[in-house]
């Protein structure tokens, strides 16, 4: 089956429809991994999925000019986990 890394930052309610779509994927055999921000990080885990902890400063990414320093925060740290995402079938991300 295809590997697949999920991912998003925000609050828990950005979080929660991605951890029932990992639940989803990996009941049908696929390997689910998150990137996510450490904050999650034991939420996800105690759920029995791998955590990549995604760099950078979430407070920053969600001050003014949120567009640009989101996009380029969420950028930033998909580039520092290049070789999970080149491993991978599909990378699940939000988009904001």
């Amino acid at each position: 089956m295809a590997r697949i890394i999920v991912t998003t930052f925000g609050s828990t309610g950005d979080l929660n429809p991605f951890v029932a779509l990992g639940l989803a994927l990996r009941s049908k055999g696929h390997d689910v991994l998150f990137a996510i921000e450490a904050n999650f990080q034991q939420q996800v885990s105690l759920l029995g999925f791998p955590v990549l902890v995604l760099t950078g400063d979430q407070a920053e990414a969600l001050g003014p000019s949120i567009l640009s320093k989101v996009t380029t925060w969420g950028l930033k740290s998909l580039k520092s986990k290049r070789q999970e995402c080149t491993q991978s079938r599909l990378v699940a991300a939000s988009r904001f």
